[in-house]
């Protein structure tokens, strides 16, 4: 990853947490009229999160190709994968052998 694609993963991750925070201890954003534009906001911010990240996991050279794609099934998977996979893989450079 280049240093704006760990900005933009770092900013995503913040803003899920935003999102999340905002829906759990304010009830009144619970309504339509707010759902409807922070969940667009959420939408587009994963969509990008999640291309940058598995643009990265395809890139990226693992001990074994079983590995890569065994991150790449979780990360489509289980989203809180990517909160494992990026400091121990995504923040490091690629030409790196794990």
């Amino acid at each position: 990853m280049n240093t704006r694609e760990k900005f933009y993963s770092i900013f995503a991750i913040f803003v899920i947490a935003a999102v999340f925070i905002t829906l759990l201890f304010y009830p009144e954003t619970r309504q339509l009229k707010f759902l409807l534009p922070i969940s667009f906001i959420g939408l587009v911010v994963n969509i990008i999160f999640m291309f940058i990240v598995l643009k990265d996991a395809f890139l990226r050279n693992f001990r074994t190709t079983g590995q890569k794609f065994l991150w790449i099934i979780l990360i489509l998977l289980c989203w809180p994968a990517v909160l494992v996979y990026l400091p121990r893989f995504g923040f490091k450079p690629r030409t790196s052998s794990h």
